[in-house]
């Protein structure tokens, strides 16, 4: 059941309406500097991921386009972060004692023997 069901017939030509009228205005201003067809694309979710045909040549569209390229930038530096880290967590867990797990404790029993409480496995000391 969509939102329009619950509206009466007059309503419902009144919403025809402005969507027709905003839709004939989109046509009408495409490519011109106030092009409102990027701005609704954007509005709506936009696909800011995808590649950037997706937007006119009109002021908006071109703004827009600079805003998304700049917002992809961020997201892939910040990508590079988090697998820079990743990485450095990956390594840091392979040179872990593999008896106290990186700790330099044992149990109940205290220091590592294995690592001698430093926490780092002696195979990874001798190189």
């Amino acid at each position: 059941m969509t939102w329009r069901a619950n509206l009466t017939d007059a309503q419902r030509e009144l919403v025809s309406r402005m969507e027709d009228a905003y839709n004939a205005r989109r046509i009408a201003t495409r490519n011109t500097p106030d092009c409102l067809s990027c701005e609704g694309f954007a509005n709506a979710g936009g696909a800011w991921w995808l590649d950037q045909a997706v937007y006119c040549p009109c002021d908006n569209g071109t703004r827009l386009q600079a805003l998304d390229a700049v917002a992809r930038q961020h997201l892939a530096e910040e990508n590079a972060k988090a697998a820079a880290a990743d990485q450095a967590e990956a390594t840091r867990r392979a040179k872990a004692c593999t008896r106290c797990g990186g700790s330099g404790m044992y149990g109940h029993h205290g220091g590592c023997f294995r690592c001698n409480g430093i926490g780092v496995d002696p195979k990874y000391l001798k190189k």
